[in-house]
């Protein structure tokens, strides 16, 4: 959430401004690339953490920690170097679009970030024993840390120093928040016991390398967007992330971190072989998340101008980067409940250690992504970029509903398609209602208007999912008795 009011504030400081543009793009790239890495690292890691400290004890899993810690990195100092060295013909590639002088910039913000891959390594291998242990904030926390940096450098030196403020607040940000999750594993990390077992890391390998394939390709597709953004216009690549960063908001907090407490709890149920529950768990995740993000995604689709006017219209950001900004965000929108189901049969796959079938599943999808943004860029400009994305989580999704299926038998029966059904049904009244209220007056405030829009769209939804007795509502309701 307070990533989200960092964007807030880049906007109203800065606009749709193109030196804004450089920050982002090769900030968001080195990020992107050393997340795409480590986040396979880490998934790996708690997972066979769980499964060895299952059958042999925790001191031989701290002990197979270790071992990754020694193997992974120097690869880490190594992947720095290289991109501290290799800065201006990085920046020739991601500057494709710009003068030789912006070039020059992105190349001196290139030098500064690449530390930044070295504090990533080691925050996200240490992330997945404190995941494992079910010690889950100081990993999701991670954007609390950046968007404290980010918003001081913003108010306190983003006049002076513009955003090479940015860039130095965002290489401290990942070094503080390093230190963070040490300081809060420490009994872990420091004083690992010595043990005689020696744990064999080729399994680990081989489930650990489909995933970054996997990633480093969603993350070339978010490149080429990029790059499909510089050549829309003049702070295109800044309406294109103030749009990305309203859908991630959205998916960061509703999808992504259910989801990936989710992996913690079906490789501990399926470590002590409890398929029924694997299956509940999964079950239960998509349709909670369905229940919640249907609405959502039918609300910032209609009322997305309105929105990114709240968030976002203040300061240097014009009327007219609401509407752009608002093109992106409702192609977004559209893919809400997709990625959502995609997310969780992704880490149910993850959870069987199944990492090539998510990585062949990723890369299709990916590869229609790509086909579809250079085609809907020149058709639809932004809006087509980020319906290109929406198009391709669908995608994804119906590929992992097919692969599922060898690892979870009848997980689509006909009772849990009849509940989805039910769900979508809630979606009709919801749409008419934000119409309505959209060409209407109530108090004269967006913001009073968009929280009346809020309440009557729940009581409404949680009206027809009473009605139609679905499934959903008594889990909720159990849920609620149970605190």
């Amino acid at each position: 959430m307070l990533a989200f009011i960092k964007q807030s504030v880049l906007a109203g400081w800065f606009g749709a401004d193109p030196s804004l543009d450089l920050y982002l793009l090769t900030a968001d790239t080195l990020g992107d690339f050393s997340a795409a890495i480590f986040s396979a690292l880490s998934i790996a890691t708690m997972t066979f953490y769980i499964s060895i400290k299952e059958k042999n004890g925790q001191g031989v899993a701290l002990a197979f920690i270790k071992r990754v810690f020694k193997i992974f990195f120097p690869v880490a100092i190594l992947l720095a170097l290289i991109f501290f060295i290799s800065s201006d013909n990085l920046a020739e590639a991601l500057a494709i679009h710009y003068t030789d002088e912006k070039r020059k910039i992105v190349s001196e913000y290139i030098r500064y970030l690449s530390p930044t891959i070295i504090f990533l390594f080691v925050t996200y291998l240490i992330v997945s024993i404190l995941d494992a242990e079910k010690k889950f904030w100081p990993g999701k926390m991670i954007g609390f840390t950046l968007s404290i940096f980010i918003i001081t450098a913003t108010i306190f030196w983003g006049n002076k120093y513009g955003t090479k403020a940015l860039i130095i607040a965002y290489t401290v940000a990942y070094f503080a928040h390093m230190i963070m999750v040490l300081f809060c594993a420490r009994k872990y990390v420091f004083g690992i016991p010595k043990v005689q077992t020696v744990i064999c890391v080729k399994p680990f390998l081989k489930m650990m390398i489909p995933i970054i394939f996997g990633n480093l390709a969603v993350e070339l597709n978010a490149l080429i967007d990029k790059l499909l953004a510089t050549n829309v216009g003049s702070g295109a690549l800044s309406v294109q992330t103030f749009g990305s960063t309203l859908n991630s908001f959205v998916v960061s907090i509703l999808i992504v971190a259910p989801t990936g407490v989710l992996v913690s709890y079906l490789s501990t149920s399926l470590a002590k072989q409890q398929a029924d529950k694997v299956k509940a768990y999964t079950r239960d995740t998509i349709t909670l998340l369905l229940a919640l993000l249907l609405p959502i995604a039918v609300i910032t689709f209609v009322w997305s101008d309105k929105i990114v006017s709240i968030v976002y219209q203040r300061g240097a950001f014009t009327s007219y980067d609401v509407q752009r900004t608002a093109e992106t965000l409702r192609g977004y929108a559209l893919g809400f409940p997709l990625l959502a189901v995609r997310e969780t049969l992704i880490k149910a796959h993850l959870a069987f250690k199944d990492s090539k079938t998510v990585m062949t599943n990723s890369a299709i999808s990916i590869i229609c992504n790509i086909i579809l943004s250079i085609f809907f860029c020149e058709m639809f400009g932004l809006f087509g970029i980020s319906l290109a994305t929406s198009i391709a989580g669908g995608i994804a999704m119906m590929l992992c509903m097919a692969t599922i299926q060898k690892h979870i038998k009848y997980l689509f029966n006909y009772r849990f398609l009849l509940e989805i059904g039910k769900l979508l049904i809630s979606c009709i009244p919801i749409a008419a209602v934000a119409l309505c209220l959209k060409k209407a007056t109530l108090s004269g405030y967006t913001f009073i208007d968009f929280l009346i829009l809020i309440i009557v769209a729940a009581g409404i939804h949680g009206l027809v999912l009473y009605g139609l007795k679905t499934r959903t509502f008594l889990l909720v309701k159990r849920k609620i008795q149970r605190k």
